[in-house]
């Protein structure tokens, strides 16, 4: 509800922006507002709303400073920091795959940006959230102390 809210829409990335927000919290054991955030997913939608996602599952905001895009990064992907430990998430490439190929199958059956298209989103992103389950959709990596 927040991911739609904060971001217009219910899209695929915010949800998986939220779930790797979440994903990220458990692993590092940081509460809400406790995590910084670097987005690897650069500025250029659809990409960048995994940064929306991001925002809301861990309460890191631009405004304190507590998250930040990587301007020169364009892949799907954050580095949260908590506790003198830093963790970075990184959508698999098969999931990227099936996402890209969704949108594009979504973009040739409704149109670009039409309201058929919107909710042929929005009931993917349901879903999205629904069955993939955040242990098994992204590469994580733990960086050296």
């Amino acid at each position: 509800l927040l991911t739609n809210e904060l971001h217009g829409h219910l899209g695929l990335y915010s949800i998986l922006g939220a779930k790797m927000g979440v994903r990220a919290l458990e692993l590092l054991g940081a509460g809400l507002d406790e995590v910084d955030v670097l987005s690897r997913a650069g500025a250029e939608a659809p990409l960048s709303c995994l940064t929306d996602g991001l925002q809301v599952a861990t309460g890191a905001t631009l405004g304190r400073g507590s998250i930040a895009v990587d301007p020169e990064a364009h892949r799907p992907g954050a580095r949260f920091a908590y506790g003198g430990r830093a963790l970075e998430l990184t959508l698999k490439p098969e999931v990227l795959e099936r996402v890209r190929r969704d949108i594009l199958d979504c973009l040739a059956d409704h149109g670009a940006l039409t309201p058929a298209y919107w909710q042929a989103i929005r009931a993917l992103g349901l879903r999205y959230w629904l069955e993939m389950d955040r242990t098994r959709i992204f590469d994580e990596a733990w960086e050296p102390r």
